[in-house]
């Protein structure tokens, strides 16, 4: 892990739009908490 960035959304889909748009160069990780919600590979 080389960051973590908090992301004010509404609901999980609302996350996943914006965790998708911060994984141009890098893979993501999505957590609510210590929920796992999904593994984003880079898109670029």
């Amino acid at each position: 892990m080389l960051d973590t960035i908090k992301l004010n959304a509404a609901d999980d889909a609302a996350a996943l739009s914006l965790a998708r748009v911060m994984a141009e160069k890098h893979a993501v990780e999505l957590w609510d908490g210590l929920r796992f919600i999904e593994h984003i590979e880079p898109t670029g």
